[in-house]
């Protein structure tokens, strides 16, 4: 009988990447995936802790699986990501009926620890840093993949310290790809039929090697044949350099849209935040790219630190207008461990938090709708990633500015091409059209 894998994720796009590196890791191994996890011989539970709410999902999640280990083929059941290595061995006490712990740098040793506990052995905890070596940068096994679409790890941890970020305790510090590796796993990719793909690292535009910067290496990659668009994610303020405007602005490739986390649109908030930018820095920085045509950006923002009075939350209602994102991702600030942040009280009262949030939901609505109803009745190059979650027999994908667009198109299957769409609807968060 083939043996099957379930793969459960939580968290950012570094999460789903790794998600898809084990699977693939799996599958060299003559696994199979089901969606079914009654189903399935290994079960991996990948994890963020990022938020307190996501930390209580993967513990709930984990605890579901545990009469699986009653049934007559009890599965292997490995719990990976950032809560793996924040728990390490605690996860035992918590969940016994885990038998394996796979912090984020140990990912390429998932099938081998499989094996051993298929061989008898006991729950194994490997939740150890590695050192950034060219092989620790595991690209994707074999010539790739469903899809047009594909991330790509160009460096790993964060060296900053946040005062409210768990990142570098389950991250590590920054460690850096070589330029090459990067570009000949390009290359891969799109020899596979990939057409776009995105850059992943905790401070991504912090990428350095051998004396050459972020905007270098984009300039690079715009010249790999066959790549038609490049994303990165997530990239810090502070490493928004000339360089990078000038490459946003000259780069074929380089996609009109950056996601830049600002968190606050108030300084007294930022600067205990320990974020190392003010509020007019970062609005001197996007204000170069918004003067390139077309472009759009979008942010993280957090409503409810220890300390934020009613005026700081109100700076960052005036930043978001300021700024004009076409969207953003909002949180209520919750206590992670060992973060600098929880040694203050968290003195924002729940309900308050809400109503902020709510607040903030409802002028991102507004802007949202403004913003994207500047495509309508334009048409716009989308990249076809496949079929819509909508169903009723439309397609999906993106334009260069990050927006999705779903729309119904003639003809052969279109995926992985770029079609012109015209926009005939503006949804809350998509586009609709016809191509």
């Amino acid at each position: 009988m083939t043996d099957r894998i379930h793969i459960r994720t939580f968290g950012c796009q570094m999460n789903v990447h790794d998600s898809e590196r084990m699977l693939r890791l799996m599958q060299d191994e003559g696994w199979v995936e089901t969606s079914d996890p009654g189903a399935a011989d290994l079960i991996v539970v990948n994890t963020c802790s990022v938020r307190e709410k996501a930390y209580h999902k993967v513990r709930s999640a984990v605890g579901r699986f545990q009469p699986l280990k009653d049934g007559p083929r009890p599965p292997v059941i490995a719990v990976a990501g950032c809560v793996a290595r924040q728990e390490g061995e605690r996860w035992l006490e918590h969940c016994p009926h885990v038998d394996i712990v796979l912090g984020p740098d140990a990912v390429s040793r998932l099938p081998a620890r499989v094996q051993q506990i298929r061989d008898g052995s006991p729950p194994i905890v490997d939740v150890e840093f590695d050192e950034g070596r060219p092989g620790d940068f595991l690209c994707l096994p074999g010539s790739r993949q469903a899809g047009p679409t594909a991330y790509l790890t160009v460096m790993k941890g964060c060296s900053h310290r946040c005062t409210f970020c768990i990142v570098p305790r389950v991250r590590g510090s920054m460690r850096h790809r070589p330029a090459q590796d990067i570009l000949d796993e390009a290359r891969q990719l799109v020899d596979g039929g990939v057409r776009e793909v995105t850059l992943l690292g905790q401070t991504v535009n912090a990428w350095t090697s051998d004396g050459r910067d972020f905007a270098w290496l984009l300039g690079r990659l715009d010249g790999v044949e066959g790549l038609e668009r490049i994303r990165y994610t997530s990239p810090h303020p502070i490493y928004l350099t000339d360089g990078l405007v000038r490459a946003h602005a000259t780069l074929q490739s380089l996609c009109e849209h950056v996601h830049l986390p600002v968190q606050s649109g108030s300084d007294r908030v930022l600067k205990r935040m320990g974020r190392r930018h003010d509020r007019e820095s970062y609005v001197s920085r996007v204000r170069a790219l918004l003067d390139i045509p077309g472009f759009t950006l979008s942010t993280d923002l957090i409503v409810g630190f220890p300390g934020e009075s009613e005026e700081n939350f109100q700076a960052t209602l005036d930043l978001v207008e300021q700024v004009g994102f076409d969207t953003f991702f909002s949180f209520k600030y919750s206590p992670r461990p060992g973060t600098p942040a929880t040694r203050w009280p968290d003195d924002v009262p729940a309900e308050v938090k809400q109503e902020r949030l709510e607040r903030l939901h409802r002028l991102g609505q507004t802007l949202t709708q403004k913003r994207f109803s500047s495509d309508l009745g334009r048409r716009v190059e989308v990249l076809v990633e496949g079929p819509s979650r909508s169903g009723e027999g439309q397609l999906t994908g993106r334009t260069r500015t990050n927006r999705i667009v779903n729309f119904t198109a003639p003809g052969p299957d279109p995926c992985g091409r770029l079609v012109d769409v015209e926009v005939t609807r503006v949804m809350p968060h998509c586009l609709v059209g016809n191509a």
